[in-house]
């Protein structure tokens, strides 16, 4: 039984470090709270409906970092055509060297995938990897369906899923 709780108690992290990425989660909270974006460049492409920062980027959001080569944001246009409402955003994509830290969680990918449609999250990548203390979960794919309420993780073509659970439950708080 205690097993079984464990291995509930670190699917709830990854249901929770996920939840709380708000870079990529965009939910109620993002208009209450501002978000900061750093980078070399910012490049918006009116005709695709999106805006890249690229090189060095930096997203600062409440006690949440998420660092990339790049992030991608596609948007909505108003009703106008001609300017860009924040809350109309489809999809993010950080891409190359993502790292997403918040409090003792951290979650590592080369691609991060948030589609505001269905609220589905996915992290891609030969590594990616969760982790909170020493609890770890890696696969190539982790994907976070219908607003954090479930989760699925794939391995690859050479790798199987591999979840590192230890026995200190006091390193699974949320």
């Amino acid at each position: 039984m205690i097993k079984y709780f464990k291995i509930f108690a670190l699917l709830v992290f990854l249901l929770m470090i996920i939840g709380e990425y708000d870079i990529v989660y965009v939910q109620s909270e993002l208009k209450k709270t501002p978000i900061k974006i750093q980078a070399d460049k910012l490049t918006a492409h009116n005709k695709d409906n999106r805006i890249d920062f690229e090189g060095n980027v930096r997203v600062d959001k409440q006690d949440m970092i998420l660092t990339a080569n790049l992030l991608t944001i596609f948007f909505h246009l108003n009703k106008d055509k001609k300017t860009i409402q924040r809350e109309t955003i489809n999809q993010m994509i950080a891409t190359g060297n993502v790292r997403i830290e918040m409090g003792n969680k951290t979650a590592i990918t080369e691609k991060a995938i948030y589609t505001a449609l269905n609220g589905n999250i996915e992290l891609i990548g030969k590594s990616t990897k969760v982790w909170q203390g020493k609890n770890i979960i890696k696969g190539h794919k982790i994907t976070i369906s219908n607003n954090g309420q479930s989760i699925e993780v794939e391995g690859g073509r050479q790798k199987q899923v591999e979840a590192i659970i230890f026995d200190e439950l006091e390193t699974l708080s949320p």
